[in-house]
Formats: C-alpha cells, sequence, structure tokens
C-alpha cells in the first residue's frame, strides 16, 4: 500500500445500519469490490463463519468480480486456534486466514497490523470490511468495544485503508449506538431510504458526523484494552 494509495486525504470511514439480516449469499461483502480495477486487496472482519465456508463463498463471488491481488479474513470465534491460514481463490489470489478469540482484541488488532505491515510497500488500494462489529459486545463492555474500534479505525485510515462497517441498531443501545457512530465519517441508515430520495433517483440518507478522534499511540491503547480485560 503505497504512500499515495488507498484512502490517504479521503472522506473517512462509513458505517451502514442495517436494518435486515446481511444477505447470506454474500458471505463476503460486496463493497470491498465497488469500483475495484488494477491491483486491489481486501480484507473481512467476520465471526460465526469458518474460513472453508468464506473462501468457498469469495471463490464463487470472484467468478463475476475482477480478482483482487490478495484477499484476507479475520475470524472471531471462541474456537480460534494460533495458526494462520492460507488458501487460494479465484485466478491465483491468495486468501490468508487469520481465527482469533472474541475476547482477545488485542490479538484483533495485531492480525490487522500484519496485514498492513505485509502491503506497506504494494501498490493499490486495500478495502476493509468491518462486518460484525457487534458480535464483540456480548464479550466485552461498550466503552472498552469503543475504544478498540477508534484504535483499529485509526491505524487502518492512517496506512490509507478504506474502511466501512455494519452495524445492526438493535445490537445495542441508543446511548452505545450513538457513540459508535461517532466513529465514523459517515453513517448510511437504509431505513429512510423512501424519505430522502433525491433528483438523482433516491439514496440512503447519510450522516456526517464530526471527525473521529485518533490514538497518539497503538501499542499503548492495545495495552490498556489487555489491562481493562
Amino acid at each position: 500500500m503505497g504512500a499515495n494509495d488507498g484512502n490517504k486525504g479521503g472522506i473517512g470511514p462509513t458505517l451502514y445500519l442495517e436494518s435486515t439480516p446481511l444477505d447470506a449469499d454474500e458471505a463476503f461483502c460486496t463493497d470491498v469490490f465497488d469500483d475495484a480495477s488494477g491491483e486491489y486487496r481486501v480484507v473481512q472482519f467476520t465471526a460465526a463463519q469458518s474460513f472453508e465456508s468464506l473462501r468457498d463463498a469469495l471463490d464463487v463471488q470472484l467468478e463475476r468480480l475482477h480478482d483482487p491481488s490478495e484477499a484476507a479474513v479475520i475470524i472471531t470465534t471462541p474456537q480460534a486456534d494460533e495458526e494462520a491460514t492460507t488458501s487460494e481463490v479465484g485466478e491465483g489470489t491468495p486468501l490468508y486466514g487469520f481465527q482469533v478469540d472474541p475476547h482477545d482484541l488485542t490479538g484483533i488488532s495485531v492480525a490487522f497490523s500484519r496485514l498492513i505491515e505485509k502491503w506497506d510497500e504494494t501498490e493499490g488500494t486495500v478495502k476493509i470490511c468491518l462486518r460484525d462489529i457487534e458480535s464483540l459486545m456480548p464479550y466485552h463492555d461498550d466503552d472498552l468495544v469503543y475504544r478498540f474500534l477508534n484504535t483499529v479505525l485509526a491505524t487502518l485510515q492512517g496506512a490509507g485503508a478504506d474502511v466501512h462497517a455494519h452495524l445492526h441498531p438493535t445490537a445495542t443501545d441508543e446511548q452505545t449506538l450513538h457513540m459508535l457512530k461517532s466513529l465514523f465519517s459517515r453513517v448510511i441508515d437504509p431505513e429512510t431510504f423512501d424519505e430522502t430520495k433525491d433528483r438523482a433517483g433516491g439514496t440512503p440518507k447519510t450522516e456526517e458526523t464530526a471527525e473521529p478522534s485518533k490514538p497518539d499511540d497503538m501499542d499503548a491503547t492495545t495495552a490498556e484494552m489487555t489491562d481493562d480485560e
């Protein structure tokens, strides 16, 4: 990910509020393939899916898409093992898999950092989907999840990645939802689609938010999160 690539200087991360379950036929988020061309890499953070099911789903999706140069999945599961997995999808695209216990926020941060470091000198963009952020909430208090996301988003944005997340508002209370929304530059709510149609044909409501705060030291923040646990 070269210094002039990705989303450096861009609009910041986007949060999609979901009113219905995400499409099971699209186990790997299709948003990361929007406007895909040339060299690009994709990452999905998810829960409750196996590496094999994600690999097979991505392989099918790539039959009709421009293959990324590399792809990765970070899967939270209580049955996580320590080993990273490597496979292949599409027409020779490497797929890396990391399984991390949902209790281990530092381990999740490390998985993202490993990918960012691996791709630091590569050309093209990195597109990242945080698909199941509410899956962390049963394991941690809301403030800790907020601080974790703040750290991860700042790190990924600082590396020039194009980041978006999906969240079901019903998974949390109004106060926590407001707190999490504050981390994103844009919040898109499909529930308001009918009320916010514009002359171009209609788009979901887009809510611009304040610039999210950025921690100065990721290592210090992740250490603090580990201490809290």
